[in-house]
């Protein structure tokens, strides 16, 4: 019974200072560090400006072809951002920086072309009870 008991003590002293000696490090999430700047930086109004002119020149089918474009486009991340960071590192940063970016362009873009579209749609009305 006590050699139970001085077994499970021994395990417990050995586990803990296991624990002790070698703490766990917390991982930075690059992902989210991405985000963050890209938050600080992105405005989004190039989009927006885009969009209330795509949907005011063209109504509903300007929105679909800019949305399109506005999608596909490319998002730089500076490089003074990722230099110092590992391959795994960069890629995670630099995924969480385009994610943010894109969904706030599309969001951007969206909206004023709805705007965009609803002014279309007003004057081709104003157009059509002029006649």
């Amino acid at each position: 019974m006590w050699s139970l008991f001085a077994i499970a003590l021994l395990v417990s002293i050995s586990t803990a200072q296991e624990s002790a000696a070698s703490p766990q490090l917390e991982e930075q999430d690059y992902y989210y560090d991405g985000e963050y700047l890209a938050e600080q930086e992105y405005s989004g109004n190039r989009a927006a400006f885009t969009g209330l002119v795509s949907g005011t020149a063209a109504g509903p089918f300007g929105w679909v072809l800019g949305y399109a474009i506005a999608s596909n486009m490319e998002v730089d991340v500076a490089r003074r951002y990722t230099s110092g960071l590992s391959r795994r590192q960069r890629g995670d940063f630099n995924l969480g920086y385009r994610d943010y970016v894109m969904k706030k362009r599309r969001r951007r873009f969206n909206l004023a072309a709805a705007v965009g579209t609803a002014v279309f749609l007003v004057v081709q009305s104003n157009k059509d009870e002029n006649k």
